[in-house]
């Protein structure tokens, strides 16, 4: 019995990422918030650190959250650690500028696809089990992705554009 207790404890933490997923109002988005702590690293080495996590949480996340949805139902609001996985997605793309203005767009345009969930997000999310409560978020920062790129290219090339006019 206390073995069982324990492991539902360390499954909590995983899936709660730390009990982030704990807190009463948008658990999600604090959720997303735990990610960025990764940009402490240098910026050089985010993207490597960041695909390594994403493997890793990927990893150890799948069992407790099929566990932890079997004790309190399917894709609980609490269950934040596919949050984080979808921002690393973000962060493990190395061509994207990191500075406070990018990583504050990204952060809003995953919790916009998170929250939205346009087509085949929507699809993703209908699906019940443990890889598609993180497949949903892995499309969302994936979809965060590619829009910040075009944002980022799009930003560069504007000035040239500008002179040209």
């Amino acid at each position: 019995m206390k073995s069982l207790i324990n492991k539902n404890k360390i499954d909590e933490i995983i899936v709660t990422f730390f009990f982030v997923g704990k807190i009463k109002y948008a658990p999600g988005t604090f959720g997303s918030l735990a990610a960025l702590p990764i940009l402490f690293f240098d910026s050089f080495d985010i993207c490597y650190y960041s695909i390594f996590f994403v493997v890793f949480l990927f990893a150890i996340s799948l069992k407790p959250i099929s566990r932890y949805e079997l004790i309190n139902g399917a894709d609980h609001s609490s269950i934040v650690i596919d949050e984080v996985i979808g921002m690393l997605i973000i962060f493990s793309n190395p061509f994207l500028t990191l500075n406070v203005y990018w990583v504050a767009i990204s952060f809003l345009l995953f919790r916009l696809f998170d929250i939205l969930k346009p087509f085949p997000i929507n699809k993703i999310n209908d699906k019940k089990g443990a890889l598609f409560v993180i497949a949903d978020d892995l499309v969302a920062g994936l979809f965060s992705t590619i829009i910040l790129q075009i944002l980022q290219v799009g930003y560069r090339i504007l000035p040239f554009f500008l002179k040209i006019l």
